[in-house]
């Protein structure tokens, strides 16, 4: 390797320099050599395995100049000894003869040079700058250091894995989530054995698409088993690094087991009163159906043809409340009901009760869209609708007259629905008073209307009757 031979140091620089060298003579050229470069050297000359390995456990060294061969010793052996004591120090092959196949050799093993005894001119150039080197690595050792030292501080896991998977680092608060004694036990788990088996097949899917550079979330949530068999939830944030210089993953682990818990209870209390709601719908309308039940006998024996009507009417009213409850039982939603849905029963209901032919009166359900109430809004207007149906079928088509029920519902704004039931029977006798009805039923509506759905209603006599009906949601 070339070096600049000019090589200057302004002020000596103190430099602890082991010499593995079995002549006196040569060492002393050297250290001349580093004197003549500016170098203020400490140095200790070894010439077996032995000396060596005792004086790198006993002093620090800045550079290790090693001769190629020598009497009990040689720079392989140098080399091996010095990667088995795992302490970073250059070493430079200075040497009388080397053949440079053999040189190259040396520094593909650890050697960071050579020189040849012979011309020491860049021996200085290249100790400064192997001690460069080595003060950078030692910075960059520290920082990684302090960055694992950080990371170990830290209350979330921490992991760094390969592409395939294999843990190369993971701090304490992973090997406590985990339960684990140390990285090793974590590395020799098998991995399905960490994993719940629905996480461990999501982790498969997630591995086989990092393998074809597929797209894999960057968080997502899984499920773990500890080391005593307990399951525990995680959210996994994976984040690309470079480590060591190489691309790696950045793992972090999240304990949400008791925020997934508390979710678990939620969702069970959720599903309790749904329950509980749907059982109370079940009740309401079993216990109306009772009622109207209670209502069918008196409707039958009573002895008035008037008298049977009114009780009819009530089972009718009564009717229309416990459809809601079926409707709201019956739906997945137990808060609202599909408005149009129970209009539709409801009618063909009223129908039944009145003994009205579909083919004599055509029933007509329209509506924009789907429509929804809540039960605050939907047993008045069922009430309202039930009073306004009942008058249709009892009073527009006498005589088996054919006609045409329309029921119209809309949403005209955001926040307001407007009905229009509308029949082209006879219509409503002009000595009928609407605004200050005296029938029970049209009292009721007005009444509904204004005060339980604070609405507005509207009579129009055209070609029959319309009523138009408009109130908040």
């Amino acid at each position: 390797m070339k070096e600049n031979s000019s090589f200057e140091i302004s002020k000596p620089k103190s430099i602890r320099a082991l010499m593995v060298d079995s002549s006196e003579s040569d060492v002393l050229l050297i250290v001349r050599e580093l004197k003549k470069g500016g170098f203020n050297p400490f140095y200790e000359r070894v010439e077996t395995a032995t000396a060596m390995e005792k004086t790198l456990k006993n002093k620090q060294w800045d550079v290790i100049l090693c001769d190629y061969k020598m009497p009990q010793f040689s720079a392989f052996l140098a080399i091996d000894l010095l990667k088995k004591t795992d302490i970073d120090i250059p070493l430079i092959i200075v040497s009388g003869s080397i053949d440079e196949d053999v040189a190259i050799e040396c520094m593909r093993l650890g050697a960071q040079d050579y020189i040849m005894k012979g011309n020491l001119s860049r021996l200085c150039a290249a100790i400064a700058r192997e001690l460069d080197e080595t003060e950078i690595r030692n910075k960059q050792k520290q920082a990684g250091e302090n960055f694992r030292r950080s990371l170990d501080d830290l209350p979330l896991g921490v992991r760094i894995v390969t592409i395939e998977g294999e843990t190369l680092y993971a701090n304490k608060a992973i090997l406590d989530t985990y339960g684990y004694e140390s990285i090793e036990e974590l590395k020799t788990t098998p991995v399905e054995s960490r994993y719940t088996p629905e996480s461990f097949a999501e982790y498969q899917v997630r591995k086989e698409k990092r393998k074809r550079d597929d797209y894999t979330p960057s968080e997502y949530d899984i499920g773990i088993v500890r080391k005593n068999g307990e399951v525990r939830y995680i959210h996994v944030l994976r984040k690309d690094i470079l480590w060591n210089g190489e691309r790696q993953f950045l793992v972090l682990y999240n304990d949400i087991t008791d925020r997934k818990q508390a979710e678990e209870r939620f969702l069970a209390s959720l599903r309790e009163k749904d329950i509980l709601l749907k059982e109370v719908h079940h009740r309401v309308k079993n216990n109306m159906q009772v009622i109207s039940g209670l209502l069918e006998l008196p409707a039958t024996l009573s002895g008035g043809h008037e008298r049977r009507k009114r009780f009819r009417e009530s089972q009718n009213r009564i009717h229309a409340m416990s459809l809601v409850h079926e409707k709201l039982y019956g739906s997945k939603d137990f808060t609202r009901i599909d408005l149009a849905g129970y209009v539709k029963t409801m009618s063909r209901d009223l129908f039944q009760s009145y003994k009205i032919n579909l083919g004599q009166i055509d029933l007509v359900v329209q509506t924009d869209g789907n429509v929804y109430v809540d039960i605050n809004k939907a047993i008045p207007c069922g009430l309202i609708l039930n009073e306004l149906i009942s008058n249709v079928l009892k009073h527009a088509f006498p005589g088996n007259r054919h006609g045409e029920l329309k029921i119209i519902i809309n949403k005209t704004k955001s926040t307001e629905i407007e009905i229009i039931v509308r029949d082209n029977g006879l219509g409503l006798p002009e000595n009928v008073n609407v605004c200050q009805p005296k029938s029970v039923g049209l009292h009721l509506v007005n009444g509904l209307v204004k005060n339980q759905l604070d609405g507005q209603i509207e009579f129009r006599r055209e070609t029959g009757t319309e009523i138009l009906m408009k109130f908040p949601l």
